[in-house]
């Protein structure tokens, strides 16, 4: 016979119970877990699907020679115009998804 068999789970008269967490709080936590956790799923598949990063970055270094010249980068359908001034230093990054 193992030791086990003789560890007695019966309550000796003069203690309490010891307290344990409610079953329905298991359940709803449990439930809970179940929806969240393939909404988040989802959701980031959905993303990754539907979000495309940056395949190509322009990065545009001028001087005071080229104040006022307008960068324009095209691809894909879309177009993107970057005008170089003193202001922002005749210097612009610009991210594109190109390709």
């Amino acid at each position: 016979m193992s030791s086990l068999s003789s560890i007695s789970t019966e309550q000796l008269p003069g203690e309490k119970a010891p307290k344990g967490s409610s079953p329905v709080i298991a359940r709803l936590v449990t439930g809970i877990l179940l929806v969240i956790v393939p909404v988040m799923i989802g959701s980031i598949c959905w993303r990754w699907a539907t979000v495309h990063a940056p395949t190509t970055a322009v990065v545009v270094h001028g001087d005071a020679s080229l104040e006022g010249a307008k960068i324009v980068v095209t691809g894909n359908g879309k177009r993107w115009t970057v005008d170089l001034i003193r202001d922002n230093g005749w210097q612009s990054p610009t991210t594109a998804g190109l390709f």
